[in-house]
């Protein structure tokens, strides 16, 4: 909807209420009542809408900051892949695991390494991690029970991978 506006003068009010409806389709709703509020909404927030030269060059610089760092990331995956390679099995052993994407994958495999021999046992790798809930407690009083601080960069992807798959339950 952005692009259209920022190409043309004069928005057709029909071709906007196209585009609304097309991304409306595209975006999932629990009702069909609901999207057709959505479109009603999105209807009145670019009735007339018409963007100034100023807010044409800096959206278009906007996009170009987007695309530029998209490509950037991808660059980066394509360079993690090559790294990685010689790890192919691990990566694709953990990429079977539910909740675990290609690119958690290579993240889990470059934090923790191939050799788990360094753990005594899972419980020992979850407190490395930085999983695993603390125990403050002196006397009968119980203080915080969040889990640690440590694993700076595992923790947030062993946590979204967690999350991901309690949403894609198999």
């Amino acid at each position: 909807m952005i692009e259209y506006l920022l190409t043309t003068e004069e928005p057709d009010l029909e071709e906007v209420k196209k585009r609304i409806r097309k991304s409306c389709r595209i975006m999932r709703f629990s009702t069909h009542k609901e999207r057709k509020e959505k479109e009603e909404e999105l209807r009145k927030a670019f009735a007339g809408a018409k963007f100034s030269s100023v807010q044409k060059f800096e959206l278009e610089n906007a996009y170009e900051r987007v695309d530029r760092l998209t490509a950037q990331i991808q660059r980066y995956e394509q360079m993690m892949t090559e790294i990685l390679e010689p790890f192919k099995s691990y990566l694709d052993l953990l990429d079977s695991i539910p909740g675990i994407s290609g690119l958690s994958a290579m993240q889990i495999l470059s934090e923790t390494g191939t050799d788990m021999g360094q753990f005594k046992n899972e419980k020992h790798f979850i407190s490395w991690c930085g999983l695993c809930p603390q125990s403050n407690q002196s006397n009968n009083k119980h203080k915080s029970v969040k889990i640690g601080k440590g694993g700076y960069y595992l923790k947030p992807v062993l946590i979204q991978c967690a999350l991901n798959a309690v949403k894609h339950p198999y």
